[in-house]
Formats: C-alpha cells, structure tokens, sequence
C-alpha cells in the first residue's frame, strides 16, 4: 500500500501527506498505531521527498457514520464510504487547525528534495497556504462525487 501512496504522490506532486494515526481511545498506541508506524517507514522510503504528518484520527469513523446516518444513508448504503468520509473529516481538522497538534515524522532533506527539484511536477513549491486550498478543493471535490443515498421504498 505505500509503494501505491508513493506512486500517487509522485503523480500528484504532493508534497505533503497526513496519515490517520489511530490512538487508543485514552490517546496511548495500540497494535493499530504500530502497524501505521510500520507504514510511515514503508512511505518513506517510497517517497522520501515528502513531509509526512501523523493526524489523531480518534472517533473519525464514528463521526463519519453520524453524518452518513444523518444525510439519510443505511447501515448497508454506508458500507465502503465511512472511510472515504472519515479522511476527508482527518484532512478537513488537519487544514481547519493549519497542522496544529500534527506530529511532523518525517522532514525531506535537502538531498531528497534536489533529487526531485528537476521534475516538472515538482519543480513549483506551493506555500502551505496554496496547498491547504488546493487540497480543500479536491476533498469537496471529492466529496460532492461521493454515492447519493438511495432512497428506501416502505
């Protein structure tokens, strides 16, 4: 899964990636955080260009089903889009506290960033505030393709 990541962050020319991090309901890392720890090392080396930050991704999916469950949608209708809704709630927190609370894992150096410099797609570093907007495009963007519920006959 992170050489797919990598891959698509080199075809995007993101610069930044945030990665859920799922804590312990009393903020200490269980087996999951391990495993996501595993990932990040796998993310970094399929794209050591990038800056990587971890997001507490507490109660993200809880949420997610709630606003499903609100816009009219069943157990059944939400199955497949809780994640997809969930990160785009991580991502939406992330940019509302401008990475404010983030843990910064990973800081390209300056010798994986000149060895990207003379691509085209990443030869033009957006400020964070470009990318913060940019990214809010392609989540409501990505949002608004989301499956409609449907509606339920009685």
């Amino acid at each position: 899964v992170a050489a797919e990541v990598g891959q698509a962050v080199r075809r995007e020319g993101a610069e930044q990636v945030v990665v859920g991090m799922p804590l312990n309901t009393n903020g200490t890392e269980g087996e999951q955080a391990n495993h996501t720890r595993v990932f990040i090392e796998q993310l970094r080396a399929a794209s050591p260009a990038t800056r990587i930050y971890l997001w507490d991704e507490r109660y993200s999916s809880a949420i997610a089903k709630e606003k499903l469950k609100e816009r009219g949608y069943s157990a059944r209708d939400m199955k497949g889009m809780v994640d997809v809704v969930a990160s785009i709630g991580i991502l939406q927190e992330f940019f509302d506290k401008d990475g404010r609370g983030a843990e910064l894992v990973h800081e390209p150096s300056a010798e994986d960033l000149s060895s990207i410099a003379s691509k085209p797609s990443m030869a033009a570093v957006q400020t964070p505030a470009e990318w913060r907007a940019e990214m809010q495009r392609k989540a409501q963007a990505a949002a608004a393709a989301a499956p409609k519920p449907k509606k339920r006959k009685r």
